[in-house]
């Protein structure tokens, strides 16, 4: 299971956190209960103390959930769950409550976000080792049957988790892949509709246009040696009709090519409703199918890229039509770049948009969050 940055869409991810944040505070609430019970009227030092390690606890536990989770921010992270294993640990220890090591199931369940399958394993039988460590007092055998129960139940809250969210991983994916079938279809259709539609236009300048010249023609010499009215209306309607078949072909032409704005649309509407919000003129066409398809793909990734790292809440793409060139934005609210360096996402982006000849720019939003524009030419090099 890959760490954080392989978090999936943010409307399952926060779903899965708010689960773990109600189970988490069940846990907590049992722990704090159980001990409660069990102290004396006047608590005495350690037991103040470690009432204090599962205050600590909570706090960081919910910080933890409720936090946006950028790349950048990893390290704390996983300190920060840690730290809650110290605290569970240290208010056991104080406390010698029975009930106290459940928070560290808690926290093998978040495990699975930020380290591997064996690093998670190791730190579940630390802790178990040092729960049976901290329980002798009670005797050998209740230690050891106390360390074993809670060894199972952290291993299980850790293979639950991990594929838990290797399953919301794959949902993720399967999502963003039929994204791009639909994008792609949408494309296409408007392709083959425009060439179906620049063919009968050529149709009917090749063909009609042509047989209506020679009927008005031959309609004009007719008026002239018979001198019928019926024959000069007939020649009058067929200019009428050459005349609006030579408008219809001038306009086709002028709305030639694939609209970029449907298929960002699609897009949009691929996405959890009021995350991903499209502007795109009208105007933005291009005829060249791949090139096309070479700038809806940025679009996909700066958006896949500003959900899955940014954790963005709201996105903004634009599209126009600007002295030959199409330019795109991708601006989003989420927790931008900081330091880190682009991933292999922007990355591809740049190198797409270097190799069509246009420039590309990444920024930071002006209310917070990362901006993306790129802008290429309307017609390949």
């Amino acid at each position: 299971m890959s760490p954080l940055a392989a978090f999936p869409a943010l409307s399952q991810t926060t779903a899965m956190r708010n689960r773990l944040l109600s189970l988490g505070v069940l846990a907590w609430l049992g722990a704090v209960t159980s001990v409660a019970l069990e102290q004396e009227t006047r608590p005495s030092v350690p037991a103040i103390a470690g009432f204090a390690c599962l205050a600590a606890w909570v706090v960081l536990f919910v910080w933890h959930t409720q936090s946006r989770h950028a790349p950048q921010w990893r390290p704390w992270f996983i300190a920060l769950v840690f730290s809650q294993g110290a605290l569970a640990l240290g208010a056991f220890y104080l406390l010698r409550e029975a009930m106290v090591p459940i928070l560290l199931v808690v926290v093998a369940a978040q495990l699975p976000g930020y380290v591997g399958t064996r690093q998670a394993a190791a730190w579940v039988l630390v802790a178990s080792v040092a729960v049976y460590a901290m329980a002798i007092p009670y005797g050998p055998g209740q230690a050891l049957a106390l360390a074993i129960a809670f060894f199972a139940f952290q291993c299980f809250a850790l293979l639950l988790a991990a594929t838990l969210l290797q399953a919301e991983q794959s949902r993720a994916e399967l999502a963003e892949i039929n994204s791009q079938l639909l994008t792609t279809q949408v494309l296409l259709q408007e392709s083959v509709r425009d060439g179906e539609r620049l063919r009968i236009a050529r149709e009917l300048h090749d063909l009609i246009g042509h047989k209506l010249t020679a009927l008005q023609l031959n309609l004009q010499v007719a008026a002239r040696t018979a001198g019928s009215r019926e024959i000069e209306t007939a020649r009058d309607i067929a200019v009428g009709i050459l005349s609006d078949i030579r408008n219809v072909v001038a306009y086709v032409p002028a709305t030639s090519g694939v609209p970029l704005a449907a298929a960002l649309h699609e897009l949009a509407r691929s996405f959890p409703a009021s995350l991903v919000h499209v502007q795109a003129s009208p105007a933005a066409r291009i005829d060249d199918l791949d090139l096309a398809q070479h700038i809806l793909r940025c679009a996909q990734e700066a958006t896949s890229n500003a959900i899955r790292h940014g954790r963005a809440t709201r996105i903004d793409i634009s599209l126009e039509s600007r002295d030959g060139e199409l330019v795109l934005a991708v601006i989003d609210n989420g927790a931008g770049l900081g330091d880190a360096a682009p991933g292999f996402g922007l990355s591809s982006i740049e190198a797409r948009v270097r190799e069509l000849g246009g420039r590309f720019t990444l920024g930071a939003g002006a209310s917070g969050g990362t901006a993306l524009r790129i802008a290429i030419p309307a017609q390949p090099g």
